[in-house]
C-alpha cells in the first residue's frame, strides 16, 4: 500500500496511508474479538457477554491461536477464511434475513421507521458518520489481497472483477442483515458487539427455535474468527 500511494501521490502520502492502515487495526482488533467473545458466550452462558474477565481471556486465547495458524502458510488460511465466509458469514445473515421477513409478515411490530429519508445517513450528524464508518469499515482489508494477484490465471481482467462482486456482497449483505436486526430489536436494547445474536435470540424464542441458539452462535463465532 505504501509504495502504491508513493508512486501516485509521494512518499509523504505514502506515509499517511501506511500509518491510517495500522492505527486502523488498533481499533478494528479489539472490536472483533470483543465481538468474537460476545458471541461465543451464547453458547454457553450469556450472561458473560458484559463480563470483562472473560472478554478479555477470550481475546488474548483468540489473537494467539490465529497468529499461530497463519504460521501454517497461505493455503491453509486461505482454506479457513473460505470456509468461515460461507458457514459463518453468508449463511447466517442469509437465515437472519428469511426469518426477519416471516418475523414482519406475521405482524409483529417493526423497530425502525422504513422510510426513504431514514435509510440514508445524515451527514452532518456526528453519530450518523460514526455509524457510517462502521459500515464502511466491512470494505477495508480487501487491498490486502492485491499481494495474491500475481497467482490469478488473468489478473488484469479477474482481480477488478473480484475486488467489485466481494465489495457489492458486502454491502448486500451488511445492509440487509442491519436493517433486519434493526426492525427487531429495540434500539435501547441493541448491544454494539451482540446486536446479531440479540436479533437471532428474539426470532428464535418467537418461533420456538431456541435449540438452534447455540448453533447460531458457534456459526458467527466461526465466521468472525475467519475474518480476524
Amino acid at each position: 500500500l505504501y509504495t502504491w500511494v508513493r508512486e501516485g501521490l509521494g512518499p509523504r502520502f505514502g506515509f499517511m496511508a501506511i500509518w491510517l492502515q495500522w492505527i486502523a487495526n488498533v481499533i478494528w482488533y479489539p472490536t472483533v474479538l470483543t465481538f468474537i467473545a460476545t458471541s461465543f458466550s451464547y453458547l454457553f452462558m450469556p450472561e458473560l457477554a458484559t463480563n470483562k474477565f472473560y472478554i478479555l481471556s477470550i481475546i488474548l486465547i483468540t489473537l494467539w491461536t490465529a497468529t499461530f495458524i497463519n504460521f501454517l502458510g497461505m493455503r491453509v488460511s486461505g482454506l479457513i477464511s473460505s470456509l468461515t465466509a460461507i458457514f459463518g458469514t453468508i449463511l447466517p445473515i442469509a437465515l437472519i434475513v428469511v426469518l426477519g421477513l416471516i418475523w414482519i409478515g406475521n405482524g409483529h411490530p417493526i423497530q425502525i421507521a422504513l422510510t426513504w429519508k431514514s435509510f440514508f445517513p445524515n451527514l452532518t450528524s456526528l453519530n450518523d458518520l460514526v455509524l457510517l464508518s462502521g459500515f464502511f469499515l466491512g470494505l477495508t482489508g480487501m487491498e490486502m489481497s492485491a499481494v495474491h494477484a500475481r497467482e490469478v490465471h488473468n489478473p488484469n481482467r479477474d482481480y477488478p472483477r473480484a475486488i467489485f462482486l466481494s465489495a457489492l456482497l458486502i454491502i448486500l449483505f451488511s445492509t440487509l442483515g442491519s436493517i433486519t436486526i434493526a426492525a427487531i430489536v429495540p434500539v435501547d436494547q441493541i448491544g454494539l458487539a451482540s446486536g446479531g445474536m440479540e436479533a437471532f435470540s428474539s426470532l428464535f424464542t418467537t418461533f420456538g427455535m431456541q435449540w438452534a441458539m447455540p448453533i447460531s452462535a458457534a456459526s458467527r463465532t466461526y465466521g468472525a474468527r475467519g475474518v480476524m
